[in-house]
């Protein structure tokens, strides 16, 4: 519940600005699809994923590349 409450701002503040929404819809789905890429070695998941995430939205896309781009290398030197 403090979680919800602690971001509650931030999703205000992003049904201002609506191209943010699509980045907190397609986030999970992209890690979850990651998740599918590094356990069972499908890529379809997360190459549809991806690119829906360019299609709907070609900056939000490219800022959530630099962001799993971190993300990926940060779980392979931990996992």
């Amino acid at each position: 519940m403090s979680v919800l409450y602690a971001t509650g701002g931030y999703f205000v503040f992003l049904h201002t600005w609506i191209t943010w929404i699509d980045f907190m819809i397609y986030m999970p789905l992209l890690f979850l699809a990651y998740k599918n890429l590094i356990e069972n070695e499908k890529i379809l998941p997360f190459a549809i994923v991806m690119a829906l995430l360019v299609f709907t939205c070609f900056g939000i896309g490219s800022f959530s590349f630099i962001i799993l781009f971190v993300l990926f290398v940060a779980y392979s030197l931990i996992c």
